[in-house]
């Protein structure tokens, strides 16, 4: 469990307990093995800065939002560079894929991927 509170799960460099919370863990080993940090805790002074921060909260996450979403941008167009179209021509022959002409065909680990060749008749 503090795996998944601690561990950074995007490019955003934002933990998902940061992101919910708007706070970073304390974890098990420094309650066991006092720190300076732990020692001057408050719990009041605490109440009220978490407070505080909840009322930033939407505006991180907006900002983690959008960095996600530049990021994932990025990474589509550097996919997108690699993929070449093919135009498909009158009378070229093609294979069309097996589950998109019949989806209630059996799945069996050797049935063919493909079916076809069909004859381009028209093109839209």
């Amino acid at each position: 469990m503090w795996a998944s509170q601690t561990t950074r799960k995007t490019l955003t460099w934002e933990s998902s307990f940061s992101l919910a919370f708007h706070t970073k863990v304390v974890l098990s080993s420094d309650v066991v093995y006092p720190t300076p940090r732990v020692e001057s805790y408050e719990e009041q002074a605490s109440y009220k800065k978490l407070w505080e921060k909840i009322d930033l909260l939407e505006e991180r996450r907006a900002k983690v939002h959008l960095k996600a979403l530049a990021c994932k941008k990025a990474i589509a167009k550097l996919y997108n560079c690699k993929v070449y179209p093919k135009q498909i021509m009158m009378d070229n022959l093609v294979l069309r894929k097996a589950m998109d002409s019949d989806p209630t065909r059996a799945q069996d680990k050797l049935a063919p991927n493909l079916e076809g060749p069909y004859r381009v008749v028209d093109t839209i």
